[in-house]
């Protein structure tokens, strides 16, 4: 037996008291009308009841005119359609405590045997809900079952998803506590023309926990990794929430196309869990190139085999070209190495910048470890140990050269993603806390710590419009005797991504040639008011604000610089496509323009 089939349907006896009185009142078939036989119908209307409810009505209607893309369907009129549509309206208003409704059509008849056909209700007397009764409920469980049951109590309308959502609460507090055979029966009286009392029968059944664990469907290297994934000890509870558990951390995985749980009785009040799976291809092979303002070219190419090594131990490798860094990186995972979402890798990676005041070489191996505690939350620790170089290219080097040479960091980071959706969000948040510590010592030559931090709020507005807004913060200290950090742990502003009123990097600070060194500190606040506009085509408005500082010590909010922008983005599968513009409310550096055009793929934040 599946875990989704344990929620029996309530609707089918919601309505037997309310269909009986149905029954009673139900209309004749409509009469009189034949005269308007397959004339075209150009609109129906429904009078009587509160707009929206209206509305939802004449959605639902056969004689409603359906728009389509390029033209309209306008029904043909005959008496039986109109019938049954009076039907469909007696029995939504019955099912939302209106049993007692009347519908007596008129029909307004127009030029070229065209009509406008109205429905005038009359929805009488309203039936609410009276005495609430519970028999069989566990003792334990009778004060959250009463805080449960919100829709029906005393004095509230009639409605039938009220009754169904009655009984899904009481099932779900029921396997909550561990009842995974139980049963909830209803009843309805209807004491007089405008009261029905609800009556809920708990058959609780026994609690139950599970005594085993298995899988199977997939190779036989995996079966063990699948049924330590799935967390559940010989004698835990049972409860949806615990299934529910086992099958989010079989997903994060990244190893199955298709996750099914079945549980079944092997003894009195115990359960075994079985999980069929279905293996997804472990191997992924991507090439992708891209052209932005910010870096006009770039290609990238990346290999995964997550089962390269059985046991759920992957492989990545990847490779990419830009006009401003290369990148060849590789990595080796396992899964649940510690506990059951977590992922446990061995980096390396060798690292070329190319930039206007220096010239960077890399080359790094570290072991990190993922831990996605939740289904949008995630923690990571790491520690990496590299070999640094770098030739300062600016004649200002002095000011702010570090040492190169070995680097161990330790980093940490805290992510959370709260978004509706991962390419185009429209409503939630995003935060990201993160930090790198080189301590000094032996094993650091250019010892540092630093943190940046970002918050993005996701605001619906205007139908589909959407308020984006972003707060990052960073900051960077050297240690010991260093005076500078080094240059790839500097932070830089001014592209599409940070303030759109500069080009890439140009805010901030600069060497004596006009060249952008980076600074210890930035502050960035950026607003964006996403509109839909035409077929895939959307307009935004923006507002920048933002600073980098060449020490902690020298940020000062009065030097934030501002910059105010418009643009165009076309929805794509892999995301928008965006035309940006912007003018700094400030004259930027003597050799910059004030304004700058961007061009982009997928929004900056």
């Amino acid at each position: 037996m599946t875990d989704h089939a344990t929620r029996s349907s309530a609707r089918a006896g919601c309505l037997r008291v309310l269909a009986a009185a149905l029954l009673l009142l139900l209309p004749t078939s409509v009469a009189g009308l034949s005269e308007y036989r397959d004339w075209t119908v150009e609109g129906i209307e429904v009078t009587g009841v509160p707009k929206p409810m209206a509305g939802e009505l004449e959605g639902g209607l056969a004689l409603n005119v359906r728009s389509g893309f390029l033209r309209s369907r306008r029904p043909r009129f005959s008496e039986e359609v109109l019938d049954q549509d009076r039907q469909r309206i007696l029995l939504y208003l019955a099912r939302r405590g209106y049993p007692h409704a009347e519908v007596e059509a008129r029909i307004d008849e127009r030029s070229r045997r065209r009509i406008h056909v109205v429905m005038e209700v009359a929805p009488g007397a309203a039936v609410h809900f009276g005495e609430l009764g519970l028999s069989g409920l566990p003792p334990e469980l009778e004060t959250p079952a009463r805080g449960a049951l919100t829709r029906v109590r005393k004095g509230e309308l009639f409605a039938d998803d009220a009754v169904v959502q009655a009984k899904a609460a009481m099932e779900e507090l029921l396997h909550d506590a561990s009842f995974a055979r139980s049963q909830v029966n209803d009843t309805l009286l209807l004491h007089d023309s405008a009261t029905v009392a609800l009556g809920l029968e708990i058959v609780p059944g026994d609690p139950y926990r599970f005594a085993s664990v298995s899988a199977g469907g997939a190779a036989e290297d995996l079966l063990p990794l699948a049924r330590k994934t799935m967390a559940i000890k010989p004698g835990t509870p049972y409860s949806p929430e615990v299934i529910e558990r086992a099958r989010d951390n079989l997903r994060y995985l990244g190893l199955f196309r298709q996750i099914r749980l079945e549980w079944d009785d092997v003894g009195p009040e115990t359960l075994n869990l079985h999980a069929d799976l279905q293996e997804r291809d472990p191997r992924t092979a991507k090439v992708s190139f891209g052209s932005w303002t910010d870096d006009p070219w770039r290609f990238a190419v990346e290999w995964t085999h997550r089962n390269l090594f059985r046991r759920g131990r992957g492989f990545l490798a990847e490779a990419a070209y830009s006009k401003h860094r290369r990148l060849l990186a590789s990595s080796v995972w396992w899964l649940a190495r510690v506990l059951p979402r977590t992922r446990t890798s061995l980096l390396f990676d060798y690292e070329i910048e190319d930039e206007e005041s220096y010239f960077l070489k890399s080359i790094g191996v570290g072991v990190g470890m993922l831990y996605g505690y939740s289904r949008n939350s995630s923690v990571s620790l790491g520690v990496t140990l590299q070999d640094v170089h770098v030739d300062y290219l600016s004649v200002d080097a002095p000011v702010y050269e570090a040492e190169t040479g070995k680097l161990a960091i330790l980093s940490a980071k805290w992510f959370r993603d709260a978004s509706d959706h991962i390419l185009i969000p429209t409503n939630g948040t995003r935060l990201t806390l993160g930090a790198d510590w080189s301590p000094p010592g032996v094993l650091s030559e250019s010892p540092f710590v630093t943190t940046e931090n970002e918050g993005v709020l996701y605001l619906p507005v205007w139908g589909e419009g959407v308020l984006a807004q972003r707060i990052n913060l960073g900051a960077g200290w050297p240690l010991g005797d260093l005076i500078a950090l080094c240059p790839n742990r500097r932070f830089c502003a001014g592209c599409v991504r940070t303030i759109r009123g500069y080009r890439r990097r140009m805010l901030g600070p600069l060497d004596s040639a006009g060249n952008p060194i980076g600074g210890e500190a930035r502050v960035l606040f950026n607003a964006e008011l996403r509109v839909p506009f035409v077929w895939l085509l959307g307009a935004n408005l923006c507002v920048d604000v933002g600073q980098v500082w060449m020490v902690p010590d020298d940020v000062r909010l009065a030097d934030l610089k501002v910059a105010l922008g418009s643009g165009v983005a076309l929805r794509t599968p892999i995301g928008p496509i965006r035309f940006d513009a912007a003018w700094n409310t400030t004259p930027p550096p003597e050799g910059q323009s004030r304004t700058a055009v961007h061009f982009s793929v997928g929004n900056p934040f």
